[in-house]
């Protein structure tokens, strides 16, 4: 399956516990996926960093269902889905 769009909103940063947490909407051409995000990251990251990271959690949450640990499906990401500048850590 070839995501189409991402969206990162309703980012939280916890400077306590340094985490940041947000929702990755993930879209595909027949569905949308919210996947909640926590990832560990100094609160003073950059923004492209941050983003990358908050990618990075939801394609691997994405690869965790059954789905795709069973081999129906594959998660395709052309890099024009992406934000602004955001690019994967690890794709």
């Amino acid at each position: 399956m070839q995501i189409t769009d991402i969206e990162i909103y309703d980012h939280f940063p916890d400077a306590a516990q340094g985490l940041h947490r947000a929702h990755v909407g993930v879209a595909f051409a027949d569905r949308f996926v919210t996947l909640f995000c926590t990832i560990g990251l100094p609160v003073a990251t950059s923004e492209k960093d941050r983003d990358a990271a908050l990618i990075d959690e939801a394609l691997r949450q994405l690869r965790r269902m059954p789905e795709c640990r069973s081999g129906q499906i594959s998660i395709e990401l052309p890099a024009t889905t992406l934000p602004a500048d955001a690019l994967p850590l690890a794709a």
